[in-house]
């Protein structure tokens, strides 16, 4: 794990208070939270536990009464250690009969209630993280009780990232930099997919990172296919372009990055290609500024490939928002109009198709991550080289 200095309880006060902010605007008397990563962002714990799905772990933020989490006992003697939360109710999980749907039920029903609607992760980009059925059954012994969307809610209070969690995806971004820049030195001619995807992983958390949860590889001769899957058993040699997509992880927040690469001279199809993208990302980061939309930023890379005469990567978009997740809203794409304010992180993410020198079609994602400040915006990764590195 990194040794980055944990948030100050500072930061979790100013969580709540935007939570609550939200809420009374929504009209809600809690907000009911199970995703492990903001159950995280809330009480500043992360149950390692919560990866299996045996024992759920809850997190209530009631409108106007003390937040507390319901957890399975095993996790109280560490999460009073780790959390500034002291209000933690527990139960003998596994009970498959009630894995703290009862607890759940009774504290929800006795909140002080102004409105009877309760925010919950069943919208868009969510993940409600205990079973529908005991979803179902929450509700059922909840009768006074409306269950809506809180998703909103949660996305306007983690959009804004502070100078403490941006610090953790500059940490995450400086890890894969670093093993994107001794590549080349690693590399060796006739390395599979599945040898390479796993040193450079590796060299990721040798580098300071918590976690690779997410690292994509595409390679084949003049281009590649895909920028979107896992390793195969297929050797990297002279004439193929090489692509890793890595989402890593310091302290729960993300960077999302890619990094392309010849193995020997490129063609000038692979040159082109790459020049357009650097070129429709530096248009993206010009454009993503306090007051613009995502869908502004879409258009000014959209512009680039159209003059260039590229057929555009049909991924749907052309990036996202970023931190404790992967990707996050908004969506940079031509429908999104999401306006754009200091603080949210983006990963910039054009794509294209090109014709390699075999005739065949071959896609290209350059990919960087940024952050909007009060002037316009600054990088989180170190932008890559106008040209594409050439692995001799």
């Amino acid at each position: 794990m990194s040794t980055i200095a944990p948030f100050a309880r500072s930061e979790f006060d100013r969580r709540l208070d935007r939570a609550r902010r939200e809420m009374r605007r929504a009209r809600l008397d809690a907000l009911l939270v199970t995703a492990i990563p903001v159950f995280r962002y809330f009480t500043g714990y992360h149950p390692i536990i919560g990866e299996s799905p045996t024992r759920p772990w809850f997190f209530i933020l009631p409108l106007e009464a003390e937040p507390l989490a319901i957890i399975p006992a095993m996790g109280a003697d560490d999460m009073r250690q780790a959390s500034w939360l002291r209000n933690i109710v527990t139960w003998p999980s596994p009970r498959p009969d009630d894995e703290g749907v009862g607890l759940l039920a009774a504290t929800l029903a006795a909140l002080p209630a102004r409105f009877g609607r309760v925010g919950a992760e069943i919208g868009p980009e969510t993940r409600l993280a205990m079973p529908v059925a005991d979803f179902d059954a929450l509700r059922a012994a909840t009768p006074g009780l409306d269950f809506v969307d809180g998703g909103a809610i949660l996305r306007a209070v983690t959009a804004i990232l502070s100078p403490a969690e941006l610090a953790r995806m500059r940490h995450a971004a400086a890890s894969v930099d670093r093993a994107f820049r001794d590549l080349p030195d690693r590399f060796r001619h006739g390395v599979t997919e599945a040898e390479l995807h796993r040193d450079f992983q590796a060299a990721i958390l040798r580098n300071g990172a918590d976690y690779v949860r997410y690292l994509a590889i595409g390679s084949g001769p003049g281009g590649y296919g895909s920028i979107c899957r896992g390793p195969v058993d297929r050797a990297i040699d002279a004439g193929d372009v090489l692509a890793l997509d890595s989402g890593s992880v310091v302290d729960g927040y993300f960077c999302d990055f890619d990094r392309n690469f010849a193995i020997g001279p490129p063609d000038d199809g692979v040159k082109r290609a790459y020049a357009t993208l650097h070129r429709a990302v530096d248009a993206g980061i010009a454009t993503a500024r306090p007051g613009a939309t995502a869908a502004a930023v879409w258009t000014a890379m959209a512009g680039v490939l159209d003059e260039a005469g590229a057929e555009a990567g049909s991924i749907g978009r052309m990036g996202h928002g970023l931190g404790m997740t992967l990707t996050a809203p908004p969506s940079i794409h031509s429908a999104d109009q999401t306006v754009l304010a200091a603080g949210v992180a983006l990963a910039i993410e054009p794509g294209l198709f090109y014709t390699a020198r075999d005739g065949g079609r071959r896609l290209m994602v350059h990919e960087e991550n940024i952050v909007l400040t009060e002037s316009g915006n600054a990088l989180i990764t170190r932008r890559a080289p106008g040209e594409i590195r050439v692995i001799a």
